[in-house]
């Protein structure tokens, strides 16, 4: 199965099983005009629907997701970014010059709630995380910024890399890799071996502002890139 979100369309689930015939299975309306993200943990989907907070879906019915929790933020936060580590979702929220990583607690997703709010010095919001043993990175209008979230309620941060605005963060299939798009430097390759010394190794120049990145499932190294004008280039980076 693939999942989707979709402007004005919410929720979908698509069977790709035959790549010939691809259907869509089944739905579930977010908020219209929302800036949604999300991430698959198992059976659940957690989508970030805006100012509507974090969204838990049980997808285990692929024809019916079902709405089986909304974790609110304090008004007037909005939820925008959502990364699954272990029992834990992630969160960028936030409003104005308020910008927060909130720790939510999901080893029980009917009954997930906000442990802890880390404050961030960014007062642009974005919507893309990513997240390895508890460290998050987070991608902001002018840096990645890398937090430990080890101790959930004593977070540290680690390190912050300089960029362009980032869009689009990836772990890669190494993981001492990880890779991260901008609007204006193409993508960027970052060594995180060592976390609080990470270390831009490699770049990329792209045809377009990048707004997401996946790798391929089968071929290490090939990456899908997709851009805020449209469209999609297949680079391979052959250093993995």
């Amino acid at each position: 199965m693939a999942y989707v979100l979709v402007d004005d369309l919410g929720f979908r689930v698509i069977d790709i099983s035959n790549p010939n015939d691809i259907e869509q299975v089944g739905t579930y309306q977010t908020s219209v005009d929302a800036y949604t993200n999300m991430d698959i943990s198992g059976t659940n989907a957690f989508i970030t629907d805006n100012c509507n907070g974090l969204r838990i879906l049980d997808i285990s019915n692929a024809s019916n997701p079902a709405l089986i929790k909304t974790v609110s933020f304090p008004s007037p936060s909005c939820a925008v970014g959502v990364a699954i580590c272990n029992n834990y979702a992630y969160v960028e929220n936030g409003w104005g010059d308020a910008r927060y990583v909130s720790v939510v607690d999901v080893s029980d997703p009917a009954n997930a709630n906000i442990i802890n709010s880390h404050s961030v010095s960014i007062t642009t919001r974005r919507e893309n995380m990513e997240c390895k043993n508890a460290v998050v990175y987070t991608g902001y209008d002018s840096m990645l910024e890398i937090v430990d979230f080890s101790s959930p309620m004593s977070p540290v941060q680690l390190a912050n890399v300089s960029s362009d605005t980032v869009d689009g963060v990836i772990m890669s299939s190494d993981p001492n890799v990880l890779v991260f798009g901008t609007w204006e430097e193409g993508i960027k390759i970052l060594d995180i071996s060592d976390n609080s010394i990470p270390v831009i190794i490699d770049s990329y120049s792209t045809v377009g502002s990048v707004s997401t990145i996946a790798e391929d499932e089968y071929e290490i190294g090939l990456f899908y890139i997709g851009f805020k004008e449209g469209g999609v280039q297949i680079v391979e980076y052959l250093s993995m």
